[in-house]
């Protein structure tokens, strides 16, 4: 099954992590370079900061850890955040 966005989404206030945990993957950065990451095995990640457009598309079946975290400006900012934020 060939899924994905298609439509670039725009950066958020958060950077993300994305880890593979089976199947395979690509995350799309238009305009950057590089501008695609494929992750083709197990434990293959990408990690992008806050406000990094991007879109993804799943080749092949497959399962994904993703986890994001706030900037800490938008949380000083008054952002809303879901979560437990620990102050560095």
């Amino acid at each position: 099954p060939d899924e994905g966005r298609h439509e670039v989404a725009p950066g958020a206030a958060v950077s993300s992590l994305a880890v593979l945990l089976e199947g395979c993957f690509e995350v799309l950065f238009p305009g950057r370079e590089p501008g695609m990451v494929a992750l083709s095995r197990p434990g293959d990640f990408v990690l992008w900061e806050a406000g990094v457009p991007h879109s993804w598309r799943a080749p092949t079946a497959a399962r994904m850890l993703t986890v994001r975290w706030p900037e800490p400006a938008a949380v000083s900012a008054g952002g809303e955040v879901s979560g437990l934020i620990l102050p560095g």
